[in-house]
C-alpha cells in the first residue's frame, strides 16, 4: 500500500514536470512566432494549446505584440525572472519525489529544464534577431555551431528526446 502510493506520488510529480516543460515551450513557441509576425503551427492544436492557456504565464505572453510594438521590456521580465522563477521550483533540493527509487527520470529532469532554459534563450535571440536588435546579453548559450535557427531546432528535438523519455519510464507505472 505504502508502495502504491509513493508510486502515485512519482507520477503524478513527473506528470506535472512534463506538462510544465510542454507549456512552456509552447508558450515561447507562440510568442516567438507571434513576435515575429508569424503564426504558429501548433495554434491548430487545440489540446495543446488548451494546455498552454492554462499556464500562468500564458496572459503575460499573450499580451507582448508583434514586430514594430513587441514589448522588450516585458519580454526580458519574463525571460530573466518570471520563467526562472517558475521553473526554478521543478529543480530545488528534495523537489523530487523518491529519486533513488528511479533514477533516470530524475537526472533527465534537470537537463530537461537545462534543455528547456536554452531554448528559451534561443527563442530570444531569433526574436532580436528577426525585429533588427542584437542578441540580448543574457541569451548566451554558447557559440553556435549552426546558426540560431538550426540550434533552435536542434533544441527542441533534444528537449521533446527528454519529454519522451521520461513519459516513456512513468507510462508502465501502475499504482
Amino acid at each position: 500500500k505504502v508502495l502504491a502510493q509513493q508510486t502515485r506520488e512519482i507520477k503524478e510529480w513527473y506528470r506535472g514536470a512534463l506538462e510544465e516543460v510542454e507549456a512552456s515551450r509552447d508558450l515561447l513557441l507562440v510568442a516567438g512566432a507571434k513576435a515575429r509576425g508569424k503564426r504558429a503551427k501548433l495554434v491548430k492544436d487545440d489540446e495543446r494549446m488548451g494546455k498552454m492557456l492554462l499556464h500562468p504565464l500564458a496572459p503575460e505572453l499573450e499580451n507582448l505584440g508583434r514586430k514594430n510594438s513587441f514589448d522588450f521590456k516585458k519580454w526580458r521580465r519574463l525571460m530573466d525572472e518570471e520563467f526562472p522563477a517558475h521553473w526554478r521550483v521543478w529543480l530545488e533540493k528534495g523537489a523530487i519525489p523518491y529519486p533513488d527509487r528511479y533514477p533516470g527520470p530524475a537526472r533527465n529532469v534537470q537537463l530537461m529544464f537545462h534543455m528547456l532554459n536554452k531554448y528559451s534563450r534561443l527563442e530570444s535571440t531569433l526574436i532580436y534577431s528577426s525585429l533588427g536588435r542584437d542578441r540580448h546579453i543574457n541569451d548566451f548559450v554558447a557559440d553556435f555551431d549552426w546558426d540560431p535557427v538550426t540550434e533552435r531546432t536542434q533544441t527542441l528535438g533534444k528537449l521533446r528526446n527528454f519529454i519522451d523519455s521520461i513519459d516513456e519510464k512513468i507510462q508502465p507505472w501502475n499504482p
